[in-house]
């Protein structure tokens, strides 16, 4: 529960998150596979501290971590509590903890990864010298032109 205020009634309650001290936001970052390892405990402490001096973020529950190793990138969560009730002043402090962010990717010159896959295609020393296929008739019409 992101600290909503809640009101009791007729055994009841209603969430009234409007009037919450924090907003939680939760992003990831993801990065190659082949980034260096020391790059990549330099990337999370440099978020961690990003998150840390920022002047609206609550300083005791943060999480920056290297969270799973997909298909194709290392991905790393952040999840930041913003002190504030305003969406405004939330999407404010987001604007400026992802600048810094992308600051700190740029410096340490990281790569942000983007969704790819990579085809590995067999040699066969046999098929030195593949030979095109030759033309397969489509449709019954092309077909039977071809056997004339």
């Amino acid at each position: 529960m992101d600290y909503a205020l809640r009101a009791y009634e007729h055994a009841t309650y209603i969430d009234n998150y409007g009037l919450r001290k924090y907003r939680r936001f939760d992003t990831r970052i993801a990065i190659p596979y082949h980034t260096p390892p020391h790059l990549i405990e330099a990337l999370v402490a440099g978020l961690r501290k990003i998150i840390q001096e920022h002047p609206h973020t609550r300083k005791s529950k943060q999480l920056v971590y290297m969270e799973d190793i997909r298909e194709s990138i290392l991905q790393i969560l952040i999840s930041v509590y913003f002190r504030t009730s305003s969406r405004d002043k939330e999407l404010q402090c987001r604007h400026e903890v992802l600048s810094e962010m992308i600051k700190l990717v740029e410096t340490l010159g990281i790569r942000l990864a983007f969704p790819s896959q990579t085809l590995h295609m067999a040699s066969f020393p046999e098929k030195e010298n593949p030979q095109p296929i030759k033309h397969i008739p489509l449709s019954p019409e092309e077909a039977s032109k071809s056997q004339s």
